[in-house]
């Protein structure tokens, strides 16, 4: 099973230090607004400095899947064809470094010792995939829902360390998309998880306060529930 810490840079926070505004153009976006869309043509890569931005497709049938969300230290907008396949969208007010791909490349040759962070930054969005995957692993909805928390988690430890509680300000339906479930599935196990201290609600944040048990339910240990609902942002 794909590890979940493997979404974050080595070393996030020396590359949140860098001063980026002397290599890129410093932006602000509001909360929904969008750094770039889908199959406009892929000139810029955009360094999440401050915020959370969600990465989605709309897909054939015009419904939203999320691939990932963006932390601070985070790179969003490397692509390999000549268009984006994805939209970036801010989920909270973000502050962010837009770079040409061509300048990020100059970059690493520039500075050589910073290429190994760089080359873990490129294979971010890679990675949004791989965890995606390994989510639709889990037939599970209560095991889905601990994944991303789990993983969630892991990648704020690095930024913000292990003790605080966990930022989560996407909303509930955010993270049906995220997961391939409905919003009522989603809503009813956090919560669950909740109510049987599992995790611990705060504003805007969660703490996991029974490891085992998330242990126990990724592997298999915890009875499957399900549930259909209407589509709507309810907040955390």
């Amino acid at each position: 099973m794909l590890q979940s810490n493997s979404v974050c840079p080595s070393d996030p926070a020396r590359l949140r230090g860098w001063n980026w505004e002397s290599i890129a153009k410093p932006i602000d976006v509001p909360e929904r607004a969008r750094l770039l869309v889908q199959d406009a043509p892929a000139k810029h890569i955009y360094f999440i400095a401050e915020g959370v931005v969600r990465l989605a497709t709309t897909l054939s049938d015009g419904q939203r899947q999320i691939l990932g969300f963006g932390l601070p230290g985070n790179l969003v907008g490397f692509q390999i064809g000549d268009r984006y396949n994805f939209s970036v969208e801010a989920v909270t007010p973000t502050k962010a470094y837009q770079l040409l791909r061509s300048g990020l490349l100059d970059l690493m040759n520039q500075k050589l010792h910073l290429a190994p962070s760089l080359l873990e930054l490129f294979a971010q969005e890679l990675t949004f995939i791989q965890n995606q995957i390994a989510i639709f692993g889990y037939r599970a909805s209560e095991q889905r829902v601990a994944f991303f928390l789990r993983s969630l988690r892991e990648r704020w430890s690095r930024i913000i360390g292990p003790e605080k509680p966990v930022p989560m300000p996407m909303t509930r339906q955010d993270i049906a998309d995220f997961l391939g479930l409905r919003l009522e599935t989603v809503s009813r196990t956090i919560s669950r998880m909740s109510r049987e201290k599992v995790i611990d609600l705060q504003s805007g944040h969660f703490r996991i306060t029974d490891d085992a048990r998330i242990g126990r339910l990724l592997s298999g240990g915890w009875p499957k529930t399900s549930g259909n609902g209407r589509r709507a942002a309810a907040r955390l």
